[in-house]
């Protein structure tokens, strides 16, 4: 008798638990993609993708009147939901960067096939991405805003500092970034040289971007590893951002080193100025004087007084790190560079 009176409550249990498992299935979709992937669509699709960026702006742009950036700018998802996620509630709620549009950490852990929808613009016509984006793509930015977002609440504080960071474990996290970025993060500028932006610049400056870029990759960039590929958990982007926020926003040997090569260039114009420079007219041993002379001359016609400094402090061998393997190099090519001027050491860095 007892067994009779308990076998209906377990096939109530039974069902109840059916019913959860359904809307759980429900939640994780049959859609298959790479949620990574979406992280850098997010950042900048077409460069993701390799495709041409928009040359017009988003649709939506034009219910805005407060951020002032035009054309592909206006069709990055982070430019209005931001970098943190939270759109007019976050780093985005004032600066140049405010539109007023909503965040999306709403999406975390919303049905995928819904998000899709959205990306499609079942919400607002004006919002249908479907006319640039492939549908793998879609599916992998659906994937990402289900299951991609964090709350950097967690990592970085308001006013950009870490919280509660290691740096020495986040020293040993970077030493896998520092193949590329160099031990001080300045080996790759992200701006030119009349604005360096290294590593450094954007961990203290825009810290949401830099924990974006970790964990998700740079796009376009296929050897920068994503954090979340390699299961990255939270303090370790605590630690990571807590060292980078201390390295140099400026690196005046390597952009020294940079004007050396090609100066135009690494002032960011397109052309170097017309007609030879000054002293092409004469030979190497002529006018030692005459010859910094116009060369500072030229520098100052060209506004580049404070990068003169950098191109001197660039051939200076006691600025450079002391390692004597680097020394030695270093010492040996401006040795080189002296000889085949027909000057000494110290007489052809008095030069510049």
């Amino acid at each position: 008798m007892h067994a009779k009176k308990i076998f209906p409550l377990v096939l109530v249990v039974l069902g109840v638990f059916a019913v959860i498992l359904a809307g759980c299935a429900s939640q994780q979709s049959s859609l298959t993609g790479n949620a990574a992937r979406g992280g850098q669509l997010y950042d900048k699709w077409w460069s993701a993708l390799g495709v041409d960026e928009p040359a017009t702006d988003h649709p939506l742009w034009v219910t805005q009147t407060t951020n002032t950036r035009t054309g592909a700018n206006t069709w990055r998802c982070k430019e209005c939901h931001g970098w943190d996620y939270k759109g007019a509630d976050g780093a985005y709620g004032s600066g140049s960067h405010f539109t007023g549009f909503v965040g999306v950490m709403k999406m975390d852990g919303k049905d995928p096939d819904d998000i899709l929808a959205i990306l499609k613009g079942s919400t607002n016509p004006d919002h249908d991405f479907s006319s640039v984006l492939d549908e793998q793509a879609l599916i992998d930015l659906a994937l990402f805003l289900n299951q991609g977002l964090i709350d950097d609440a967690t990592i970085v504080n308001a006013d950009k500092t870490p919280l509660n960071g290691d740096a020495d474990a986040g020293k040993t996290i970077f030493a896998l970034c520092s193949t590329c970025h160099g031990i001080q993060g300045t080996a790759i500028n992200f701006d030119n040289d009349s604005e360096p932006e290294y590593l450094g610049t954007v961990a203290s400056g825009n810290p949401w971007e830099f924990i974006h870029k970790a964990r998700f990759g740079q796009p376009g960039v296929v050897i920068m590893p994503a954090g979340v590929s390699m299961n990255r958990q939270t303090q370790e982007y605590i630690d990571l951002l807590t060292y980078v926020h201390a390295l140099p926003t400026e690196s005046l040997v390597t952009e020294g080193g940079r004007l050396y090569d090609n100066w135009w260039k690494a002032m960011g114009m397109a052309e170097p100025p017309p007609g030879d420079q000054p002293l092409w007219g004469h030979t190497n041993h002529q006018h030692p004087q005459r010859r910094r002379y116009l060369a500072l001359q030229g520098m100052s016609r060209l506004g580049l007084q404070r990068r003169g400094r950098r191109l001197r402090l660039w051939l200076a061998p006691d600025r450079f790190p002391r390692n004597d393997e680097c020394q030695r190099y270093v010492r040996g090519g401006i040795d080189g560079m002296a000889r085949r001027h027909g000057e000494s050491r110290s007489r052809f860095l008095s030069l510049f």
